[in-house]
């Protein structure tokens, strides 16, 4: 058990580094129920879609945006409030009638960052990590704070330094965060850490396309 502690704070207590989130991360993931359309009736709803994404843009509140390879996607809003995201996330007539199935974090970064792209950018693809406690330590999570002083540095610190690391932050509430990695190489690091052999962290990861720069990256 005391391992299993031990393994959780590597997750968590990044969040002692800082307490404030500037962003909310939000996950547009495929949605197996959404309503059956007609062809012509998704096509409009995707062209009022990315119509209502460069709105946003236009108005600061979209910092990023891209679209994940086998469907759904991700927005990083210029807020911290889940609500006023929501209220900005709904102005978009593809979310309100239930393309994708929603999700809203409170966010902040500890590696890179999140840079607006202006019009003229060129798309890349990187491999998006997200990572989070398994079920075999959840109910753990109120247990951990005397162990905030063990962080995912050693990790980051590694994937770093071979190059890998484009972007790492975290969610609020324990709900784990995110590693966005240059190449797919990089997983090997991670399937090698102890965080993923022990089983308590997982990481589920999937090719990201994306404005270059979005992550402050050169």
């Amino acid at each position: 058990m005391r391992k299993g502690l031990f393994l959780m704070a590597l997750v968590v207590a990044g969040m002692a580094q800082a307490q404030t989130f500037d962003r909310v991360f939000v996950f547009l993931n495929v949605n197996p129920n959404k309503p059956v359309l007609a062809e012509d009736s998704v096509q409009r709803l995707m062209d009022l879609h990315f119509k209502n994404m460069a709105s946003l843009g236009t108005q600061g509140k979209l910092i990023n945006a891209g679209p994940f390879e086998g469907g759904g996607g991700l927005f990083v809003l210029n807020t911290a409030s889940v609500d006023t995201a929501r209220q900005w996330l709904y102005t978009d007539p593809a979310v309100k009638a239930g393309r994708w199935k929603i999700e809203m974090f409170p966010f902040t970064t500890t590696e890179g960052g999140n840079c607006v792209v202006g019009a003229d950018y060129e798309m890349v693809s990187y491999l998006f990590v997200r990572y989070k406690a398994s079920n075999e330590i959840a109910n753990f999570k109120a247990n951990v704070n005397a162990e905030k002083e063990v962080s995912t540095d050693a990790l980051i610190s590694r994937l770093k330094s071979n190059g890998d690391l484009i972007m790492a932050g975290y969610f609020d509430s324990n709900e784990g965060g995110i590693l966005v990695l240059k190449e797919a190489s990089g997983m090997e690091v991670i399937n090698q850490s102890e965080l993923a052999q022990s089983g308590s962290i997982t990481f589920e990861s999937k090719t990201l396309w994306i404005a270059k720069g979005s992550f402050c990256e050169e």
